[in-house]
């Protein structure tokens, strides 16, 4: 005579009591995944507001200001900051091609951060040319003479 498996007393995992510790087991996964999306979404959230606040010259510190319930689409974003440029003194400086945008800047700013584009202009170049003249040098005495000259002055 074969025993029945649905008449097996020792399995622990069949009937309601089974199936309410396998659903409680269910839930709290569940619970945990849950979080563990949500902490995700709300990093990406983070991520891309600060990414479209800097594309857009604002400082990415501003995000924290910026709605919830708002997209962050750049459509969103725009309408966002259009609304509250004058918290932000609508000042707006443009670094695709270290032009300035029209905006609300004085002609004294407008002077430094050209002045500020120049120096760093300078600088790459100087840097390049200090690189070529070092690739050029044949000798460990026409390596230390070339670095002499582009050492700032002792006092």
């Amino acid at each position: 005579m074969a025993q029945n498996e649905w008449e097996n007393q020792d399995n622990a995992n069949d009937g309601p009591a089974g199936l309410r510790k396998a659903f409680k087991k269910q839930q709290e996964e569940l619970k945990q995944l849950r979080e563990q999306l949500s902490g995700t979404l709300e990093r990406e959230r983070k991520f891309s507001v600060n990414e479209a606040l800097a594309t857009r010259g604002l400082d990415p510190r501003v995000a924290k200001f910026y709605p919830s319930d708002q997209g962050t689409d750049s459509e969103s974003v725009d309408k966002w900051v259009e609304e509250n440029k004058e918290l932000f003194g609508g000042r707006h400086i443009q670094d695709g091609e270290g032009s300035v945008e029209k905006s609300s800047l004085t002609d004294a700013e407008i002077r430094g951060y050209q002045m500020q584009q120049d120096i760093a202009s300078y600088d790459r170049a100087v840097q390049q040319d200090l690189e070529t003249r070092l690739k050029q040098a044949e000798s460990a005495d026409e390596v230390m003479a070339l670095l002499k000259t582009y050492a700032p002055p002792s006092m």
